[in-house]
């Protein structure tokens, strides 16, 4: 058995060096020192075996739901739909959430299991995890909802990066798999037309 722990063993990207260069440098505006301690600590925890008072990251889930039935996603099993109730979150239950964590989490997820991108505040929600402090708020997306208006207000909120899952291009996704998407949302997100 190994000594030591596989960080991000999962996490791929297909960037070249400079463009990820890039998106180092912007993702730290305003934030260099911490950023980089928040980054050091993701290797040292987990090498040295560490756990901090907080975590480095909170995962807060803003929807159990989800507009697609992926058939490769876990959340379309029986044993899902038996155990989680499809909601939103709360809007009072995500501020105590988020001032509770306030100047203690470096970095906040709006996302895990359905799309965040449904709740009615999902906006509201990247802004105040910004205005506490909160220096990077990410989240994932399967890109369904996304268009030129919403990447503005996603963007002038304070997003500090997005993920947005696609298996392969989506004309070749057959239709049962995408059943309830945007093929606007799609298109904006692959091409930046919509």
């Amino acid at each position: 058995m190994s000594e030591t722990t596989p960080i991000n063993k999962g996490n791929y990207d297909m960037e070249p060096p400079e463009r990820l260069a890039l998106f180092e440098k912007y993702r730290t505006l305003g934030w260099e020192e911490e950023y980089q301690a928040y980054r050091r600590n993701w290797v040292e925890y987990a090498k040295n075996h560490y756990v901090s008072e907080y975590p480095l990251l909170v995962d807060i889930e803003l929807s159990t739901i989800c507009n697609l039935c992926c058939p490769m996603c876990y959340t379309i099993t029986e044993e899902f739909k038996k155990s989680v109730n499809k909601q939103l979150m709360d809007w009072a239950l995500f501020q105590k959430i988020v001032d509770e964590i306030s100047g203690k989490v470096p970095a906040v997820r709006l996302s895990l299991q359905g799309e965040p991108t449904l709740h009615p505040d999902f906006v509201s929600c990247i802004r105040h995890c910004k205005e506490k402090g909160i220096g990077e708020v990410s989240f994932l997306t399967n890109g369904s909802k996304l268009n030129e208006e919403l990447f503005i207000e996603i963007a002038e909120a304070g997003a500090d990066w997005i993920t947005v899952c696609f298996t392969i291009a989506y004309k070749y996704i057959p239709a049962e798999y995408r059943s309830a998407s945007s093929v606007e949302g799609v298109t904006y997100a692959t091409t930046g037309t919509g």
